[in-house]
């Protein structure tokens, strides 16, 4: 189980140490002890893990994580043991290079959520904006796409030609004046 501190390098006394009493004859007891790397502590044993959540630092000076997700949530504010080392590459009795850790720069919690919340309003009317220029491009886009699509080969419409007067009689010999069948028959008489 994961433990996280406030602080980087919190040690907790789950059971203190007794010292030796060689006239008594009692050994030393180092007693049982837990300390924070970077501000996180893994627990294996479940009597440890039942000890350290019994100590009166538990949701106080430290807390239990959750083992799916151990983020931890003083990240913002923890510090590295480490101070910052600024390298020099000394050669020949000068100075050729200097290198420097950075340090990161960390903004405090309230400026944090001010600028988060300038960034969600920014956000919105930005997409507002873009929203109305998005919609004629769409339409003039979908409007292209249609037109494509209904200038697929169709069928050829017919065309109607002036007939010649000699080749407006039908392959009976009847006069074609529109009509067909029985009516131009009537027609004819």
């Amino acid at each position: 189980m994961k433990f996280v501190s406030k602080s980087n390098n919190l040690c907790i006394t789950l059971r203190p140490g007794i010292q030796a009493n060689p006239l008594g004859g009692t050994p030393a007891d180092p007693g049982l002890h837990v300390r924070f790397d970077q501000g996180m502590a893994t627990i294996n044993d479940e009597k440890l893990i039942q000890m350290a959540k019994s100590h009166r630092g538990f949701n106080v000076d430290f807390f239990e994580v959750n083992e799916e997700n151990p983020t931890d949530p003083f990240s913002r504010n923890r510090k590295d043991l480490e101070p910052a080392h600024s390298i020099s590459d000394i050669k020949y009795g000068q100075v050729e290079k200097t290198v420097n850790s950075k340090v990161p720069f960390k903004l405090p919690a309230e400026v944090q959520n001010a600028v988060t919340e300038m960034a969600k309003s920014m956000a919105a009317e930005m997409a507002k904006e873009m929203v109305k220029e998005a919609i004629p491009q769409i339409a003039a886009e979908m409007a292209k796409k249609m037109a494509s699509e209904n200038k697929e080969p169709e069928a050829p419409t017919p065309t109607v030609e002036p007939e010649k007067e000699e080749d407006s009689k039908d392959a009976e010999g009847n006069e074609e004046n529109g009509t067909t069948g029985k009516k131009a028959k009537e027609n004819k008489k």
